[in-house]
């Protein structure tokens, strides 16, 4: 049987754009087509490619997470974040805790379910589940942590309403000031069990509602594909 890939461009350049509003933490450009473009910061409307805010599109093809500075790699493992140094090729467990034995929640380099790992404005960013003692609650959220492993904290609590909706394994791009996800969902829509497809962005610093980009039934479809790509301001969706 025959399988169709669609790809949808879904976010158009700047080019000839004028800024209508400025809020909290938020600008938003309409353009000559009546498409609405958020930005995080004017120094977002640009097309040219910005190294500390801007995925690193060399690897965002691969499920593990996996990003790069000058001097090091930094990968997602099952349970943890590692590092390996260019120069001497020592490689580990990142955490900046020196007496750390790496096998309690409290260790900096430990992770559960998390992707999207990205070096952003010279931090560690990515998107995971808090890894909590048995019977409690664990939710979502936008970590980050300096690159040498110390100073991990939550940055925000990502839309729990939204990531319910998600089945397994989410695909995570952050970029320019947002979290873009994009996942499937099971739904039923006049008793025919069908697959969805979700993808929606989340400001990293701000608690504005997510901005729903499609949101596209697949009738008779069982677990789509989903990919997506982001080029400056431009956001590709491989489904």
């Amino acid at each position: 049987m025959r399988r169709f890939i669609s790809v949808l461009l879904v976010m158009l350049l700047l080019s000839s754009c004028a800024v209508d509003k400025e809020t909290d933490g938020e600008i938003v450009v309409n353009n000559s087509e009546n498409n609405y473009i958020y930005l995080a910061n004017e120094k977002f409307a640009t097309d040219q490619y910005l190294e500390e805010y801007d995925i690193q599109r060399q690897f965002q093809t691969l499920t593990t997470g996996l990003c790069e500075t000058e001097n090091a790699f930094y990968s997602l493992t099952d349970d943890f974040i590692i590092y390996i140094d260019k120069q001497s090729g020592y490689s580990g467990v990142l955490c900046g805790k020196p007496e750390c034995t790496h096998g309690t929640i409290d260790c900096n380099g430990q992770v559960y379910v998390a992707a999207g790992l990205t070096v952003y404005d010279h931090q560690l960013y990515w998107v995971g589940w808090e890894k909590v003692e048995f019977g409690q609650v664990s939710h979502l959220y936008l970590w980050r942590m300096d690159l040498d492993g110390t100073n991990r904290e939550k940055v925000k609590q990502m839309d729990e309403e939204l990531n319910s909706m998600l089945n397994g394994d989410r695909f995570v791009q952050i970029h320019r000031g947002y979290v873009y996800m994009a996942g499937g969902t099971s739904i039923v829509n006049k008793g025919i069990p069908s697959e969805s497809t979700i993808v929606y962005a989340e400001s990293m610093n701000s608690d504005e509602e997510p901005i729903i980009i499609i949101n596209k039934e697949h009738f008779n479809e069982p677990s789509p594909h989903h990919r997506i790509q982001l080029i400056g301001n431009q956001l590709y969706i491989m489904i």
